[in-house]
């Protein structure tokens, strides 16, 4: 269910705001009760701050999506406030590669953009915190380039604290996993001693131990302080650093790692759902006319990664509940957690500046096509939330549902801020849809994954999804869905609506994986 223009949320607000554009003469406007559009500033004003705001396996199940069953309040705040894009999608559904075309603005072109190892693209052999020759620009480099302060905290590429390990759960920290981009990253583990601990950290400051340690821990205690307690206290120190000290804008990205495996949360986070009385699973089987071989996967992200499972595993029905339940204390775990950082922000009075952007770095499946997971190329994986939140936009509140991707978030802070443009971006400025978010174009969204030898492509249309799998270089799956009638994927339909799938395969993404 999503928000759509008639949603509760979709509120006017009252505020007013200048527009001001580039041009060789000066133009006077009416202010007297007159909302303008969204636009950076002028030449001479205070540049606008970026927090970006990233959550790791955060699925749209919110409130602001009509999911009236979660208790994210903060979030939902946000939404009413900003921009909620209703229908945004990620390029590729696991978690480096995914933060790799976010922060480098660019789709997948080679095998290793879809990896977990993405950025390691970007360093240089030869010196591991330099530049590799010919790497493109990142997000916070192009700011730091352009006179921002850019700081990182928790998890924004890949690694749990943005700095490369020589091996898991050293405690010594290593180079920026992003190289030339940051002012300063901070490392927010505690106890657990290292970003990776933590990342899979547990309440007794125990992580992960791989296929033993249960998937979901209830804590007692009602402060639990776990990892993300840490990451939202770190953010709140450095805001009211920057507020005090700081004569730049600063870029500050915020990676939060719930709902992200383990499932742990405090007691009072689990009390907020009934696991005998959640909302069922909207689409439990695997898709008629799709091979679960090729499409989807065993759930070992779960089943491996994690032991103590019952002896049916996600085959009990009691467990699958108390693992959609553990997920969901997750979510509002960490939608506290952001509220924390929202009103510190606005406590330092720096939200009058700042562009918040709230970005979900792929969905999950909870049960859906009988898997548990990120990693297919299905809606429940590619299909995240975004938030943008600009000051002095219009219709705050309003959501779109323009089909939008990852990668347009680059070029939109861009324009917003008034950076100078750089070519090799291969989104698009969504600063239009933060203006006027009603009505939805033509566009579509492309996403991409490889498992094994198999590797997909697939598009996402205002109706349909259309999805290709390879094998080298042969055609394994061909796959339609029809999302018209929002059947959430039940059905392969590729032979029953011949007619759109022949016109959207053209517009699949071109393989370059036996390149």
């Amino acid at each position: 269910m999503f928000l759509f223009e008639n949603s509760p949320l979709a509120v006017h607000s009252q505020a007013l705001h200048w527009v001001i554009r580039h041009c060789f003469f000066l133009c006077l406007f009416v202010l007297g009760g007159v909302q303008g559009e969204v636009r950076a500033q002028s030449a001479g004003s205070q540049p606008f701050n970026v927090l970006l705001l990233c959550v790791d396996d955060l699925r749209p199940e919110l409130g602001c999506f009509g999911r009236t069953h979660m208790v994210t309040p903060h979030i939902d705040r946000l939404a009413q406030e900003g921009r909620l894009f209703t229908r945004h999608y990620v390029q590729v559904p696991t978690c480096g590669a995914s933060r790799y075309a976010l922060l480098t603005g660019r789709r997948p072109d080679t095998v290793k953009s879809l990896s977990n190892w993405a950025f390691d693209q970007l360093r240089s052999k030869e010196k591991n915190q330099s530049l590799a020759p010919g790497a493109p620009t990142t997000l916070p480099r192009h700011f730091k380039l352009n006179g921002y302060q850019t700081i990182c905290i928790g998890k924004v590429s890949h690694q749990p604290d943005g700095l490369n390990y020589l091996k898991e759960k050293e405690e010594g920290a290593g180079d920026p996993e992003v190289p030339a981009a940051w002012d300063k990253v901070v490392r927010a583990s505690g106890r657990w001693k290292s970003g990776w601990n933590a990342f899979f950290g547990y309440q007794d400051g125990s992580a992960r131990e791989r296929g033993q340690s249960p998937a979901t821990e209830r804590s007692l205690e009602k402060n639990g302080d776990y990892p993300d307690d840490l990451i939202a206290q770190a953010a709140i120190q450095e805001l009211k650093s920057l507020k005090k000290k700081s004569k730049k804008p600063f870029f500050l990205a915020v990676g939060f790692y719930k709902p992200h495996l383990p499932f742990t949360a405090p007691d009072e986070y689990w009390k907020l759902y009934d696991s005998k009385k959640l909302p069922e699973i909207e689409v439990p089987d695997v898709p008629l006319g799709s091979d679960p071989k090729i499409t989807l996967h065993s759930s070992s992200e779960v089943l491996k990664n994690y032991g103590q499972h019952p002896p049916k595993g996600i085959q009990d029905s009691e467990y699958v509940q108390k693992l959609r339940q553990a997920y969901f204390a997750c979510v509002s775990y960490v939608d506290d957690q952001i509220g924390r950082v929202l009103s510190e922000l606005k406590k330092q009075k720096l939200d009058r500046n700042t562009i918040v952007v709230l970005w979900g770095d792929h969905g999950w499946h909870l049960g859906e096509q009988a898997v548990f997971g990120k990693h297919t190329l299905f809606e429940r994986s590619l299909h995240s939330p975004l938030i943008i939140r600009v000051p002095g936009m219009k219709q705050p509140g309003v959501g779109t549902r323009e089909i939008v991707e990852s990668v347009d978030v680059f070029p939109t802070l861009n324009e917003l801020c008034q950076l100078p443009k750089i070519q090799q971006l291969s989104g698009k400025s969504l600063v239009s849809k933060l203006d006027e978010p009603l009505g939805i174009s033509a566009a579509m969204a492309r996403g991409y994954f490889r498992r094994g030898n198999r590797v997909g492509y697939t598009l996402r249309s205002d109706g349909f999804r259309v999805t290709h799998w390879y094998r080298g270089r042969e055609l394994i799956s061909q796959e339609l869905y029809d999302h018209r009638q929002f059947d959430y994927e039940k059905k392969n339909k590729y032979l029953e609506l011949r007619e759109h799938y022949e016109r959207l395969k053209e517009k699949l993404p071109l393989p370059f994986h036996f390149k």
